[in-house]
């Protein structure tokens, strides 16, 4: 199975209103939805990635790589 398919699957599953109402809390249904700097589908993405830096390193890195393909999609 190729790997882009099964992360590409992954991420249109954290995405999707079945994840968010299956990983909501019972008692506490509004926690956790706030916009996040570093949403879980991106967190998730970075771990997978195979870090090799320290974790505010292997961030910035992602983040600045990650600003840079939207900024060209933008384009």
């Amino acid at each position: 199975m190729d790997l882009t398919a099964v992360f590409s699957g992954l991420s249109d599953y954290m995405h999707s209103a079945e994840f968010r109402d299956v990983a909501r809390h019972p008692e506490h249904p509004s926690a956790f939805t706030r916009q996040r700097k570093l949403p879980l589908p991106t967190l998730v993405t970075l771990l997978v990635s195979g870090m090799r830096k320290s974790v505010q390193a292997e961030v910035d890195e992602f983040l600045l790589a990650s600003n840079n393909r939207l900024i060209g999609c933008v384009r």
